[in-house]
Formats: C-alpha cells, sequence, structure tokens
C-alpha cells in the first residue's frame, strides 16, 4: 500500500520558499463536503465526550436594630463531570483516500 506524501515533504523536494527552515504547514482537510468534521469526530463511534455542569447558591439576610446590623448566610455548590471516552489511541486518526479505486 503507498500513500500520498504530506505536504511538507513535497515542499523540500521541490523546494518552495521557507521549507528547509521547515516554515510550511501541512494542509488539512478543510471541506466539509468531503468529511463533515462539524458534526462527526474523525475517531468515529470509538470516542465520545460530554460535560455536565450544576451550580446551586442560597442566600439568607435578616437585619436588626433598623438595619444597623445585619447578619448574611451564602452557600455556594458547583457540581462538574467531565466523562471523555476514547477506545483507540487518539494521535493515529487518519483518513485515507485509495486515489487509484477514485479515478486519480
Amino acid at each position: 500500500m503507498s500513500s500520498i506524501t504530506i505536504y511538507r515533504d513535497v515542499s523540500k523536494k521541490v523546494n518552495l520558499p521557507g521549507a528547509k527552515f521547515g516554515l510550511t504547514r501541512n494542509l488539512t482537510l478543510s471541506d466539509p463536503s468531503i468529511f463533515n468534521f462539524y458534526d462527526n469526530l474523525i475517531d468515529g463511534p470509538n470516542k465520545s465526550e460530554w460535560q455536565n455542569f450544576h451550580r446551586f447558591n442560597v442566600t439568607v439576610s435578616q437585619t436588626f436594630l433598623r438595619e444597623t446590623l445585619a447578619l448574611k448566610q451564602f452557600s455556594t455548590s458547583n457540581i462538574t463531570t467531565m466523562v471523555k471516552l476514547v477506545f483507540m489511541t487518539d494521535k493515529e486518526q487518519n483518513i485515507f483516500i485509495d486515489v487509484i479505486q477514485t479515478g486519480g
């Protein structure tokens, strides 16, 4: 199986400006008509993430002696739940294109 050479390597071979100093970046898939990255993770069903936040505040105050003395009691509670399930390592997720099958 052969793969497509990444842009950074091609830029070095054809001597693009700044390539020999590592100033080029790899091109990324930025067309959602090819892969809908807004609604789908590249990991597919192997990864899930969600977060839950709950906050509860209570304040009770009472004044005495024609509002010259005041007593105030307050309580705050924060509950945060963050869950990330990963069944495969997220360091090597890729989309491979078979250019022979797609007519390239």
